[in-house]
């Protein structure tokens, strides 16, 4: 039995899929508390920076407040972290 080049590239396909998926999945690492304190942080830098209050350097409250409302939080990943409970993890 032979096996023809479209078998072989669906094969392959469908494991390159099932991989990327799979590895790219961002489950919920940033739990309540943690979540709610980078928004209120990111907040405040990014009104500071605003008003000219701190310079530029206040821009950084964007990554507080992204992380705040995506639920996840990359150095957590690396790192294997997780504020979040364990009924609420997806």
């Amino acid at each position: 039995m032979q096996i023809t080049d479209k078998e072989r590239a669906n094969a392959s396909n469908t494991a390159f899929n099932h991989f990327f998926q799979r590895e790219t999945a961002m489950k919920k690492n940033v739990g309540g508390i943690d979540r709610m304190l980078r928004i209120a942080l990111g907040l405040v830098l990014i009104g500071l920076a605003a008003t000219n209050t701190v310079g530029v350097w206040g821009w950084i409250g964007i990554v507080p407040l992204a992380t705040g409302l995506i639920g996840w939080c990359p150095p957590y990943a690396l790192l294997g972290w997780s504020t979040c409970s364990m009924k609420n993890k997806t």
